[in-house]
C-alpha cells in the first residue's frame, strides 16, 4: 500500500495520474501501468497494490509507485516510492547431475541416497563393456516397475515415487550377473 498525499490539499478532489512497475512477477494481473488516484479534501489517499501469492520459488522482487505528471498540480521532488516483496515459497529440490550427490563420482561399491524431496538415488562402479543395467527396488512382495539404465558414462538412477518403507535395489548387468551385492534403504 502506498500513500499520495497533496501538499496543500485540494479544494476539491484531484485525479493524479499514477505509473505502477515491478521487479518480478509478484503484481496481481492488471495492477501495473498506468493507473490513477483521487485524492480527497483532506489531502491523502491510499493506493494498493495487489499481489499474488503463488507456489513457485522465485528471486525477491518491488512493486515501484511513481506520481505522473498531469492537469492540475505539479509533481514533487519526493514522486516516487518502492515495497520489497519477498517470495515465501520453498526452493524445489534441482539436480543437474545427480551423481554429484553420491559419495564419490565413480563409486567402488554400490551407493544408495535418499534425497531431501523422497527421490532415491543410486549410484555403482562401471564394469568395462557394459553400457546397460536393470535396475529395480523390491519391497514385501512388491517390486518397483524394473528399469533398464543405459549407462552412456552415468552410472545412477533416481527411483521416483517410492512409497514409503524399506526396499531391496538391485543392480544387474544384461545377463543378469549381479554389479555386487543387494543395497537396502529406507524411504521415510
Amino acid at each position: 500500500t502506498f500513500t499520495v498525499t497533496a501538499s496543500p490539499a485540494p479544494a476539491t478532489p484531484l485525479t493524479v495520474s499514477l505509473s505502477v512497475t515491478q521487479s518480478g512477477t509478484y503484481a496481481a494481473s492488471g495492477t501495473t501501468g498506468t493507473k490513477t488516484v483521487t485524492i480527497p479534501t483532506s489531502g491523502s489517499t491510499t493506493y494498493t497494490v495487489a499481489t499474488v501469492d503463488d507456489s513457485t520459488d522465485e528471486a525477491n522482487g518491488s512493486v515501484t509507485v511513481t506520481v505522473q505528471t498531469g492537469n492540475g498540480y505539479t509533481v514533487g521532488s519526493s514522486n516516487t516510492a518502492t515495497v520489497n516483496v519477498a517470495d515465501d515459497d520453498n526452493p524445489s529440490q534441482v539436480i543437474s547431475d545427480p551423481a554429484s550427490d553420491l559419495d564419490a563420482p565413480a563409486p567402488e561399491s554400490p551407493t544408495v541416497k535418499v534425497l531431501p524431496d523422497g527421490r532415491v538415488l543410486v549410484g555403482w562402479p562401471e564394469k568395462a563393456g557394459v553400457s546397460s543395467y536393470l535396475i529395480r527396488a523390491i519391497s514385501g512382495g512388491f517390486v518397483h516397475p524394473t528399469r533398464w539404465v543405459y549407462n552412456y558414462e552415468k552410472n545412477w538412477y533416481i527411483f521416483d515415487g517410492l512409497p514409503n518403507g524399506t526396499w531391496i535395489i538391485q543392480i544387474f548387468t544384461p545377463r543378469w550377473s549381479p554389479v555386487t551385492g543387494w543395497l537396502i534403504v529406507t524411504v521415510p
